[in-house]
């Protein structure tokens, strides 16, 4: 198809079928939704870009601020009609500002945008925000749909190039250095037309989505995707899915949905939330290509959703393991829909010297996923990070990739757009740029097999989380741990990878609080964060492993513990779940009208026993719940729950505030 741009694509479709349904949003991540239609998107588009021309905003950068909706899309789509910039982003969490607030505001300074588009309901509710960060109040804002409201006689197609950039993608992550992806409309392109041929899509399929849209997985996937394809898109809130995973695949059921994508442990939580009675009721028979991506993937989770979901019609080859990156775009290897996933073990003393040794047994060898293979046009090469030349076969390496997909650096940052967008080979005389993408992998057989990583970036439940963010966490938290003594990384725990902190405690004034300083950092990394922290090392002073410039070696301290030759005072390791069991299905008899605090406290211990497959006498109501290893997930799990059987909503704010089951319990009863 030779259309030369993404708002091309889009009057293209409004042409062919302006009646046809375009997007629905499911309101209440059920049955409750809000249609657009390809004319009417079409027409809203053209008013939004022709208020912004008017504005003279073409080729400005414009800061997209919105939840879940269908208002993104439509302000999406009028930046590119205005020639204009998207920079998509998330409104700050107002219970969390201390952590989300800091990240917009870095946006905002990186990409300096002329104007902030939003909704008039969250224009509203602005004022409390605005008040903290006086650099966004000083920034221009507008309501999209009263822009959408005005005539769109004025508009005027932009000269808008193929090679163009055509919005900012901010890599997801902490709130320290976000680094924003510039993504040109041939890189769009040659995307989703690379997910259009490996998964089989035409006009007459269905896509479902909840990723949230600044994800680049859930932008293309869920917003670029359905335009070149000409196919109906069906959206929901990722806050919904969370707090009832079944809605996802009911939403896949109720609409023939052909195909979706999620991270790992999305598929990890519907095979442990959705009970048989609700599995009883889902057809997944027109499902045929789910995506695996934005995380690890492992072959268990795909097994037991296979297992899970057989029975609901379920095709044996349906889920399919991707890898990629926001600075491809999307895609760097992917699976066809013929081609079966695969996998195999490998061992994991040899793979952690750089080799790579199949074993046929998972007692001796480390299962690994394949993601698939190069999509087309795109060279990927595993090079020596040091050296910079092309590993050997059987060697593991740093992923290098060359392909018409990659972005075009990163905005406002020359000097990193070089180091990482156009590396060259120390061996090769055509001097080909590549990205490096700072992932450890090898290739079988033409297949790629991610290995872990060079960066320190660790990666939970599809989020990245730099290191530095957490061990400012963890500094602050207590006085009696040392600054600039704090090293934060990744381990795996039940097939899954978790935080680990090793810590210095400051012993040379005397005896410290042991317990105290442990419960301080789970508590604060889990109310800054939103993560659980599986270990906690607490170390003599001056014996966290730095080089001689005073820089932290986080993989010397990971080792120091595996190893045990770090000087740890005192190690705590977060109780085991087995994720090999889903839940136990558990209703509880409804509550009072007003309910005691014994009865609310009684709630609390027994869901979090039974969540944690734990005796009721192992809970300690005067522990803080990040003791337990509950992290962000489980807690909205536990407030969905617990709003249920109160017969009223119960803000997810209230679980990290009031973080025992004690403190929690007084909260609800008093309701003040």
């Amino acid at each position: 198809m030779s259309i030369a741009t993404v708002s091309a694509l889009l009057r293209l479709r409004a042409r062919q079928k302006p009646d046809a349904i375009a997007y629905t949003y499911l309101l209440d991540g059920e049955r409750d939704e809000a249609n657009i239609r390809w004319g009417e998107l079409d027409r809203q588009a053209r008013a939004i870009g022709a208020a912004l021309q008017a504005d003279g905003l073409q080729g400005a950068r414009v800061l997209l601020l919105y939840v879940p909706g269908l208002e993104f899309v439509s302000a999406f789509f009028g930046c590119l009609y205005a020639g204009a910039i998207p920079v998509p982003a998330y409104p700050p969490e107002t219970n969390r500002l201390a952590k989300t607030l800091p990240r917009l505001q870095a946006i905002a300074r990186d990409c300096a945008p002329a104007l902030v588009l939003t909704t008039s309901s969250l224009l509203q509710m602005a004022g409390f925000i605005l008040a903290q960060a006086p650099d966004l109040a000083a920034l221009r804002w507008a309501a999209s749909e009263a822009l959408a409201e005005r005539r769109e006689d004025g508009w005027s197609e932009p000269a808008t190039r193929l090679g163009d950039l055509a919005f900012i993608q901010y890599t997801s992550g902490s709130t320290a250095v976000p680094k924003g992806v510039m993504v040109s409309h041939a890189s769009i392109i040659a995307n989703v037309n690379e997910l259009q041929r490996f998964g089989g899509l035409d006009e007459s399929s269905v896509i479902g989505m909840w990723i949230p849209f600044y994800h680049d997985l859930g932008l293309f996937c869920g917003i670029l995707l359905p335009t070149l394809v000409g196919a109906r898109c069906v959206l929901m809130s990722p806050v919904d899915f969370l707090r009832r995973p079944a809605r996802w695949l009911r939403m896949l059921s109720r609409y023939r949905v052909t195909m979706t994508a999620g991270p790992n442990f999305a598929y990890d939580l519907c095979v442990e939330k959705i009970t048989p009675p609700e599995r009883d009721d889902l057809d997944l028979s027109s499902l045929r290509y789910a995506v695996n991506a934005a995380e690890p993937v492992r072959h268990r989770t795909i097994a037991r959703f296979n297992d899970a979901f057989a029975p609901c019609g379920l095709r044996p080859d349906g889920v399919h393991p991707g890898y990629g990156l926001a600075e491809v775009g999307l895609s760097v290897v992917a699976r066809s829909i013929a081609d079966p996933y695969r996998m195999g073990y490998f061992d994991a003393a040899a793979l952690s010297r750089g080799e790579v040794l199949e074993v046929h047994s998972s007692e001796s060898g480390r299962p690994l996923v394949s993601c698939g293979r190069s999509v087309l046009g795109q060279r990927v090469e595993i090079v020596d990070p040091e050296t910079r030349t092309r590993c050997a076969p059987g060697r593991v390496g740093e992923v290098w990739v060359a392909s018409p997909l990659i972005g075009l650096g990163y905005f406002n940052r020359p000097e990193e757009t070089v180091e990482t967008f156009q590396a060259r080979l120390a061996d090769d005389d055509a001097g080909t740029p590549f990205l490096r993408t700072g992932d450890l992998a090898f290739l079988a057989d033409g297949e790629l097999y991610i290995t872990g990583r060079i960066k320190d970036l660790i990666i939970i439940r599809g989020n990245n989380h730099y290191p530095q963010d957490l061990e400012l966490t963890v500094e602050r938290c207590h006085p009696a741990i040392r600054p600039g003594c704090v090293a934060a990384f990744a381990v795996e725990r039940g097939g899954a990878e978790r935080v680990a902190v090793a810590a210095e405690a400051d012993t040379r004034r005397g005896p410290v609080d042991i317990d105290e300083i442990t419960a301080a950092i789970l508590q604060s990394v889990l109310a800054e964060h939103a993560l659980s922290t599986s270990l906690v090392a607490l170390l003599e002073p001056s014996s966290l492993p730095k080089t001689s410039s005073g820089k932290l070696q986080r993989r010397a301290a990971r080792a120091g513990l595996v190893d045990g030759t770090l000087a740890v005072l005192h190690r705590w390791d977060a109780p085991s779940i087995d994720e090999r069991t889903p839940s136990r299905a558990w209703r509880p008899r409804r509550a009072l009208a007003e309910p005691q605090e014994a009865e609310v406290r009684h709630f609390l211990t027994e869901w979090t026993a039974r969540k944690l497959e734990r005796s009721l006498a192992e809970i300690d109501r005067m522990r803080p719940l990040a003791e337990y290893g509950m992290d962000s997930v489980m807690l909205v799990e536990l407030v969905s729950e617990l709003g249920e059987w109160l017969g009223r909503p119960v803000d997810l704010g209230l679980a990290t505030a009031h973080p025992t089951i004690a403190e929690l319990s007084v909260r609800l009863v008093r309701r003040d």
